[in-house]
């Protein structure tokens, strides 16, 4: 298969050009119930589409490269990617199924100089791993900040689960009523972990029943120190080879633009894209449209970053417009008084 080499990223990455030049979102079927089966049933309607408008895509060495988050990674996706000869793609994977990976001793990871500052890099890991039938080159980054926030909120979290688990104990042994069941008190503290958003795995309960009934609990080391291993990890796999590990985290990372043109859409003071007022599937088609349509106005007007010229001056009323400058005489011109 005929490849660019990765300096040509920018002319042959045309989908990421585009998005990431005008921060826009892909909102067509967005009315489905799930990203990875809207993924499956438009991607080679998109491929084509692409493919149409890039001028002499098929008899080229450019290539396309589709960047998506893991939410939509299924191995029917995978496949379709794979059976176009010029399309590739790059997206995240949780570090879950592949633990052994995403806890690579930090040792064996480098300094990503584009991401981070120098004093606190995001670092980096690169391998390669059969995965959806085929080999994949594989990144796990580091970011050390991330990392530090996920274990404070989780020594947090874990400090509150033990205090409430010593309430439990302490009802448990005083046979209050409702606390006598050592399987009703698991199930409370099952509930108390879903409300913290923690897994009940780091602590383990244990019940005496008789004349003298006991409660203890202690905290898994084997556990926590499992999910700190993967605390920042965050997992690349890409079937762009001859990519640098740089070039490959860079356009990953890009996806950041595309949520945030989803989050601010469905704000009221943004383009408000919900709620929808219409039940037919051409007119919510038609409602999309618009959104988008908007979203690109609202794009060519604002000043791309980085340019000198300033921003445009906000929109004013008449009954807010801003004062008329001062004439050469220090006076507004409304201004009355002797001359």
């Amino acid at each position: 298969m005929e490849q660019s080499t990765p300096r040509n990223v920018g002319n042959t990455s045309r989908l990421i050009a585009d998005l990431r030049e005008n921060h826009l979102a892909d909102y067509r079927e967005r009315q489905q119930p799930h990203d990875s089966i809207v993924f499956r049933r438009i991607i080679d309607e998109m491929f084509g589409v692409m493919c149409g408008v890039m001028c002499g895509f098929n008899t080229t060495k450019q290539r396309l490269t589709v960047v998506f988050d893991k939410g939509m990674n299924s191995p029917e996706a995978i496949r379709t990617i794979d059976g176009h000869t010029r399309v590739h793609f790059i997206t995240t994977y949780s570090p879950h199924f592949v633990e052994e990976l995403a806890g690579t001793d930090l040792k064996q990871f480098a300094p990503l100089v584009s991401q981070g500052k120098e004093e606190d890099p995001v670092l980096a890991f690169r391998s390669r791993i059969p995965l959806w039938d085929q080999e994949r080159t594989v990144v796990v980054t580091h970011n050390p900040k991330t990392a530090r926030k996920k274990r404070y909120t989780l020594d947090q979290k874990l400090e509150s689960v033990r205090l409430t688990l010593l309430e439990y104990r302490r009802a448990y042994r005083e046979k209050q009523p409702h606390w006598r069941n050592p399987e009703a008190i698991r199930e409370r503290y099952l509930r108390e972990c879903e409300r913290l958003h923690i897994g009940a795995q780091y602590y383990r309960l244990d019940f005496t029943e008789g004349d003298s009934c006991e409660m203890s609990f202690r905290k898994d080391p084997y556990q926590v120190g499992k999910s700190e291993a993967l605390f920042g990890r965050n997992v690349i796999v890409t079937d762009n080879h001859d990519w640098t590990t740089e070039e490959i985290v860079t356009h990953s990372l890009d996806r950041y633009r595309i949520e945030k043109q989803f989050r601010a859409s469905k704000s009221a003071a943004h383009v408000d894209v919900s709620p929808f007022y219409h039940w037919t599937d051409g007119k919510i088609r038609c409602h999309l449209l618009c959104c988008v349509i908007a979203l690109v106005a609202l794009r060519r007007t604002t000043p791309a970053r980085g340019r000198s010229s300033s921003r445009p001056a906000p929109y004013c009323s008449p009954a807010t417009s801003p004062p008329s400058p001062p004439s050469g005489n220090g006076k507004s011109p409304s201004s009355s008084g002797p001359p």
